[in-house]
């Protein structure tokens, strides 16, 4: 799983990037933001992974994300999430936008016989034998430039996410489920 990293804290690159993954059949992706000092949650990181590339989107230097969220509405393209409601949660909330054909490997652990709701990474630990550093879940996601720590954890958030797919749908269909 070597996956070439991209940073976005340009408009221009981000537009760019989102009309090339548009193209694909499905991309994984997850949010980070900050919740707890404000009313409104501020949408801070976007990560989104595609067959060979993660793009690291800086949401509060990227201001237009309209092109991302027409493809979380797009039914032909599948979005894959660990925990996603979460995620739909606050961009429905932010944006009113209305994901469709996704699948969240958390909601498909249980069905495959992991206690619910399972973590991403005793999912992935089990699954592809890796451990995961989670250091950085209480990162200030807001803090500008990132931390490297931060950003590597950002990168595991969504690596994972196409082979767990891969995996728990191989699983599912064998329990017919």
């Amino acid at each position: 799983m070597n996956y070439r990293v991209h940073f976005l804290d340009k408009q221009e690159a981000f537009d760019n990037a989102v009309d090339a993954f548009s193209q694909s059949a499905w991309i994984g992706f997850d949010t980070e933001f900050v919740g707890e000092k404000t009313y409104v949650p501020i949408l801070c990181l976007i990560q989104v992974v595609t067959e060979h590339d993660i793009f690291l989107i800086d949401a509060l230097q990227v201001r237009d994300l309209s092109r991302f969220l027409t493809l979380v509405e797009n039914p032909a393209v599948l979005k894959i999430t660990h925990a996603g409601d979460n995620d739909y949660r606050l961009l429905n909330s932010l944006f009113e936008t209305v994901p469709q054909n996704t699948f969240d490997t958390q909601i498909a652990a249980g069905f495959v016989g992991y206690n619910y709701p399972a973590g991403f990474g005793k999912i992935v630990e089990r699954e592809l034998s890796v451990s995961l550093a989670k250091s950085h879940t209480v990162a200030d996601w807001e803090a500008r430039p990132l931390e490297p720590k931060a950003l590597d954890y950002a990168v595991e958030d969504v690596k994972y996410l196409p082979a767990l797919h891969h995996k728990l749908t191989h699983k599912l269909r064998r329990l017919q489920r």
